[in-house]
């Protein structure tokens, strides 16, 4: 994954955690994140915010249906 590119792994009332690609754990308040943010979406670092990146949640989503898949053939 691209270095500019955080996952949120898990949310709470006040803050995202999120990852980044040294698998290091970043907290963003909610309250600067896209509204409709959520458990296991990729954000972009863009101009002082940050925005959902709705392909490589997409891309990152289908790996992991298809490594669950194998795991259990």
């Amino acid at each position: 994954m691209d270095n500019q590119f955080l996952v949120v792994e898990k949310m709470d009332n006040k803050y995202a955690y999120c990852e980044d690609a040294s698998k290091n754990t970043v907290m963003i308040a909610l309250s600067n994140l896209p509204a409709k943010i959520k458990e296991n979406d990729c954000i972009r670092i863009i101009n002082k915010g940050y925005m959902i990146d709705e392909e490589l949640t997409e891309k990152r989503k289908k790996e992991m249906i298809s490594l669950t898949k194998s795991l259990f053939r």
